[in-house]
């Protein structure tokens, strides 16, 4: 069984996780949630856990942002050497 981490590529993005109770956006970088494991939220004043199963989905469901910094800081990584 593979144990799946929360991605080191992520720490320095900006993720948005709903409250699951009233859906109000929390945005704050991926090097906060992987430390936080709760919060108040500022839509309905509840606290709100944040577990590891929930981190994970939130890593994955912003994979994505990996795509737009791919290849921007060195365009030739995967070229050949001449």
């Amino acid at each position: 069984m593979t144990k799946m981490t929360l991605s080191e590529s992520l720490i320095a993005v900006d993720l948005t996780y709903q409250c699951p109770a009233c859906q109000f956006p929390l945005v704050k970088r991926g090097s906060w949630f992987r430390v936080v494991s709760k919060y108040r939220c500022e839509g309905c004043g509840r606290m709100i856990r944040i577990g590891y199963p929930e981190k994970l989905k939130l890593f994955e469901k912003h994979t994505h942002l990996l795509g737009a910094f791919t290849g921007l800081a060195c365009p030739n990584e995967h070229k050949p050497a001449s």
